[in-house]
């Protein structure tokens, strides 16, 4: 969609087929504002406010190209682990926001 997206933090896993498969990730403004000066009350936001990345991504490596394969916020996180047998992953853990880890596994379908 032309929109830039930031993966940092977020966690990828080979799909198969010459895919790569990408969940999660930090908003780089949001991120990057906060490395610079910690603005008053930043740990008192909802999980919401922080923008983790929703979207599912899939990148195609022979045509260069980058999709959505869905939107979750369940897969929204910083710093998850995602494994899979090229069919079937798991989201596993992660933070819903900086200092708040989820406990929760997330499956995914492919």
């Amino acid at each position: 969609e032309g929109t830039a997206v930031s993966l940092g933090g977020g966690a990828a896993a080979v799909l198969g087929s010459g895919k790569v498969v990408a969940t999660g990730g930090v908003d780089k403004d949001i991120f990057y504002n906060a490395l610079v000066k910690l603005p008053e009350g930043y740990f008192e936001h909802e999980p919401e406010w922080f923008r983790l990345g929703r979207n599912i991504l899939v990148y195609d490596t022979a045509s260069d190209k980058w999709s959505v394969a869905g939107v979750s916020s369940e897969t929204a996180r910083a710093g998850a682990v995602l494994v899979g047998d090229g069919r079937t992953f798991a989201n596993i853990c992660g933070e819903l926001m900086p200092g708040v880890r989820s406990p929760q596994v997330t499956l995914l379908e492919f």
